[in-house]
């Protein structure tokens, strides 16, 4: 039985031509006509700003996500460039060709954001800053967290991933009416193969439950999903995709387990199939206190039509955007290997469960995690960015 929802059969086109495709949809302001603003909350929007001007957006360390060949700092770029005079990518090798009346951020990571609020305040220019994380606490040190604090407080619209940044950020200071959502999007198009098609193209099992699993990084927990494999037993089969400096830990804890496959980093072309690839899909946590991070495989996780496992920190935004995909994930304790195991246990044996998680995760990715919609919402930002003057040029220079 084939448990891959039904789609018509199509060529598949790279990630980057179905991206430009999206921006090509996305209807260009009409000159003398407003456009309806699409947000969130309390943000204060004010009349609509139908020209940007210069921009510069901020990404010196400009990586795309796994899988993706275009970096999000890039589409937002490609995006801007409908409406501004110039768009201009600062990646720290050249200076930007134009004095910017608007400046985009990001963190992580802080430094890019650090970099923004600089550049803008020098420019006289208003700043949007993208929140992926925070940091919070002085587990970073307290310069760190100083930083943060000042470069979201002097930001003109603060845009953040989840709702659940939305008190850390008051917290630092910043008024309700500059915060606005900003929702992270399906970074790794599914490409709608049969499962045994993508398991075969991976040179993977094609038979038997298979849960994958991606991230090597500090901020993930590959160990505990290779100790879960381990108690889970044969009939649970785990793959672990992504690259970082925990491989070879990860591939000394996997010798001698049969049912768990280290695939290591995949191209843009192969990250996909690992998605259809899997009955289940693995996210986990590893966050020091207090911090907030919205990971990059979550969007892509539900967008994928399959059931997702988190093994997640107590008040993360992990859980919080599970609860608010109703359906479509369980949530055990982070860093811990036998609930994780249990869930996976408990998920091999009931099919009709997975099949209706999968296709809840796909309802929320449509609806609310569509790159179209992040753009229509992007744009809203940054009329509300340009309706006000600039607040980190007027913030004192000492603040």
């Amino acid at each position: 039985m084939v448990l891959t929802p039904h789609r018509p059969a199509a060529p598949s086109p790279t990630v980057t031509e179905q991206r430009l495709h999206a921006l090509t949809d996305v209807p260009a302001p009409v000159p003398g006509r407003p456009r309806e603003p699409v947000h969130d909350g309390p943000l204060d929007v004010g009349p609509l700003a139908p020209g940007v001007g210069h921009v510069l957006v901020v990404d010196v360390d400009e990586r795309a996500d796994p899988g993706d060949e275009a970096p999000r700092s890039t589409l937002l770029a490609g995006h801007l460039a409908r409406r501004a005079a110039s768009v201009a990518v600062l990646d720290g090798s050249t200076a930007p060709p134009h004095r910017p009346d608007l400046v985009i951020g990001f963190t992580p990571p802080l430094e890019d954001a650090r970099i923004a609020h600089r550049a803008a305040r020098e420019a006289g220019a208003r700043l949007i800053v993208v929140v992926q994380e925070l940091l919070q606490r002085a587990t970073y040190g307290l310069s760190d967290v100083e930083a943060e604090r000042r470069v979201l407080r002097d930001a003109d619209v603060v845009a953040i991933a989840s709702e659940t940044f939305r008190d850390a950020v008051r917290g630092y200071g910043v008024p309700d009416e500059r915060i606005g959502v900003l929702p992270d999007w399906a970074h790794v198009v599914p490409t709608w193969l049969d499962r045994r098609d993508a398991r075969r193209a991976l040179g993977w099992p094609q038979r038997g439950f298979l849960a994958v699993h991606t991230g090597m990084g500090a901020r993930h927990d590959p160990e505990c999903v290779v100790e879960a494999a381990r108690l889970a037993g044969p009939d649970v089969q785990v793959a672990l995709v992504g690259t970082g400096p925990r491989d070879a830990r990860v591939r000394a804890l996997a010798a001698g387990l049969p049912n768990v496959i280290v695939a290591g980093p995949l191209d843009p072309r192969t990250r996909p199939l690992s998605l259809v690839a899997a009955d289940v899909l693995i996210l986990t946590e590893a966050l020091a206190p207090g911090q907030l991070s919205l990971p990059g495989e979550l969007a892509s996780s539900l967008a994928a039509a399959r059931p997702v496992v988190a093994a997640a920190e107590p008040g993360s935004v992990v859980r919080a955007e599970l609860r608010r995909a109703d359906g479509a994930g369980v949530v055990v304790p982070a860093h811990s290997a036998l609930r994780l195991a249990e869930a996976l246990v408990a998920l091999r044996a009931d099919p009709t469960r997975r099949v209706a998680m999968g296709l809840a995760g796909l309802a929320h990715a449509e609806a609310e995690l569509s790159l179209e919609g992040s753009l229509a919402r992007f744009d809203a930002l940054v009329d509300a960015a340009l309706s006000r003057p600039p607040a980190a040029a007027a913030a004192p220079a000492g603040s």
